[in-house]
């Protein structure tokens, strides 16, 4: 897998070189960033993606998923928040951002979008989990205040 993700990056950076602005290699070199864990990498494609195509609301949310995971949470809160405020009723983003939010300790908010979330999917195991976990984050940080 690790070799397909090599060969894919390759191949696209080819792409790109050839035609600087194909959309498509820009997302999916990005992509296979992603599977290399080249996380800054993947963050750069899908921000040149973004200046093509700003209308392509999946770029946030995956670019947002990407600076999530280098700790950048409050640059991905501001890219889920685009994808929430042009499809609300998109479940994952507004999970995301829920979970950007706990990161840095802003719990109401955390637990404001998980809500809706829930009532997107009431029955997703996943998003349920998610809103425990912040809630008992949010307990937690409230004793070590206290103490």
């Amino acid at each position: 897998r690790l070799r397909q993700h090599k060969a894919a990056v390759r191949d696209f950076s080819t792409a790109i070189a050839l035609k600087p602005k194909f959309e498509l290699a820009l997302r999916d070199r990005a992509s296979a960033h992603a599977g290399l864990k080249r996380f800054a990498a993947a963050e750069k494609d899908l921000t040149a993606l973004l200046k093509l195509n700003p209308g392509y609301w999946d770029g946030y949310y995956e670019r947002g998923n990407m600076r999530a995971y280098q700790g950048k949470f409050r640059p991905a809160i501001a890219d889920f928040s685009v994808v929430i405020k042009k499809r609300p009723k998109s479940l994952m983003p507004r999970v995301a951002r829920g979970m950007g939010y706990s990161a840095v300790r802003q719990y109401d908010r955390a637990l404001a979008d998980l809500d809706v979330a829930v009532k997107l999917a009431p029955t997703n195991k996943g998003v349920l989990n998610v809103r425990k976990r912040i809630l008992q984050e949010r307990a937690a940080h409230k004793k070590t205040k206290t103490q």
